[in-house]
């Protein structure tokens, strides 16, 4: 067990899952693409009352500044992805923390609510990514589920892939993106299947610790 968020490497890390003793996990978007599916989501995911975090690039919002007001609306959390979608370890620390300033502000503008979170594109990461978004008041938060729906190998492929990937369970925080063409489907029925299993989705606010806790080596949130 390490401290918040260096291991025993040195190495700053991402939170990826959460040790919890209910039956709560996240389910988390990303939208950096097209929002041709979005309307789809959104009414799905209010058919089974849940919340969600959606990620966005500043970009997205400038292309669709509606949509993003319309998911704050729906009541979903939103977090940043960086104006652009790159691999963040390429930058400086300045461009860095002019990506996700630059981010947070266009949110906010549309919302009125300031991101809390941050998830590197690609999944990539070092230390200066993950010091600079703390510097900007961002907890940096990747996945442990990736559902792989951007493959458009079908409903089926993105269900199975989840319910049988070995790290998915309480805790879990799970991987989707806004324009992929099966993840509405898909998704109406893994919800389904997760009330069968009384399982809780929940947005990361209600997921993650924000303080009095502990990662181990692989990003897995444990309280203190």
């Amino acid at each position: 067990m390490v401290s918040v968020s260096a291991n025993a490497t040195g190495m700053e890390l991402p939170v990826t899952s959460v040790e919890r003793s209910d039956s709560r996990l996240s389910l988390t978007f990303s939208a950096a693409g097209n929002c041709l599916e979005l309307s789809n989501l959104l009414e799905i995911l209010d058919s089974h009352q849940v919340k969600a975090t959606f990620f966005l690039t500043g970009t997205w919002t400038d292309r669709y500044p509606n949509e993003t007001a319309q998911i704050a609306k729906a009541g979903h959390q939103l977090g940043v992805l960086g104006d652009h979608y790159q691999d963040f370890t390429s930058l400086n620390r300045q461009e860095i923390l002019l990506e996700l300033r630059t981010t947070s502000d266009k949110i906010q503008e549309l919302t009125g609510i300031r991101p809390k979170l941050f998830r590197p594109p690609y999944g990539t990461y070092n230390n200066e990514v993950i010091r600079s978004a703390s510097d900007c008041g961002l907890t940096t938060v990747t996945w442990n589920v990736d559902s792989l729906d951007w493959k458009d190998q079908g409903e089926d492929a993105v269900i199975d892939t989840i319910l049988n990937h070995p790290q998915f369970g309480s805790g879990a925080i799970l991987y989707f993106h806004v324009g992929a063409k099966y993840t509405p489907k898909a998704l109406d029925s893994l919800l389904t299947i997760l009330e069968k299993k009384n399982y809780q989705a929940v947005p990361l606010s209600q997921l993650l610790y924000e303080k009095n806790y502990t990662l181990d080596t692989e990003g897995r949130q444990f309280p203190l």
